[in-house]
């Protein structure tokens, strides 16, 4: 039950993450100055999650 429960959260993590690069990239194309300063303390904050 643990090692299913383990394998399920874990697929929802690599979703989550798959999503929040797709927005992450997509804000970026279409970024505005003030979104561009932003951009460092969205990354440094996600980076532990994204790697």
């Amino acid at each position: 039950e643990l090692f299913l429960a383990y394998i399920v959260v874990h697929g929802v993590d690599c979703f989550l993450r798959t999503v929040v690069r797709l927005a992450l990239v997509s804000r970026l194309q279409s970024a505005e100055p003030s979104q561009l300063m932003a951009w460092p303390y969205w990354t440094r904050r996600l980076q532990p999650k994204l790697v």
